[in-house]
């Protein structure tokens, strides 16, 4: 009989869906650029100088654990920019250049900030600027 309170106790935590305890909450969004889902880039949550979470997105959306609190943010989109990079022993073969189109006012100069709270959340950025391969483009 002694074993019912242990095996209740394991039965309830197991049941409730108890996190590892590392401390981190879930956190999720879309992110959009000139109102167009980002297809494939990054989020970079940055927690101190020395520490950052980096999380992949995909069709416009994210989803990570990382710890709560105040973030500084950068976030990259890439796509192939048209041209190929050339294998000098192979004028027959090229592998498609790609690079970031998301301004630097949003990834290397970030003026992007959140807020993670202790139980997570959704957010959502919705970046607009002017297109770096686009702009590249340009005459």
């Amino acid at each position: 009989m002694k074993r019912l309170p242990l095996l209740l106790l394991f039965s309830v935590l197991f049941a409730s869906g108890c996190k590892s305890g590392d401390g981190k909450v879930d956190v999720s969004g879309t992110v959009t650029f000139n109102g167009k889902p980002v297809e494939e880039g990054t989020v970079q949550f940055v927690h101190t100088a020395d520490t950052a979470d980096t999380v992949t997105i995909t069709n416009g959306k994210y989803a990570t654990r990382i710890p709560p609190g105040s973030k500084k943010i950068a976030v990259h989109g890439y796509r192939k920019t048209g041209e190929l990079l050339r294998d000098p022993t192979d004028k027959q073969s090229g592998y498609p250049v790609v690079s970031n189109y998301i301004p630097a006012k949003f990834n290397d100069q970030s003026e992007l900030t959140a807020e993670v709270s202790a139980s997570g959340g959704t957010h959502d950025f919705n970046l607009t600027g002017e297109d770096l391969i686009e702009k590249t483009k340009k005459p």
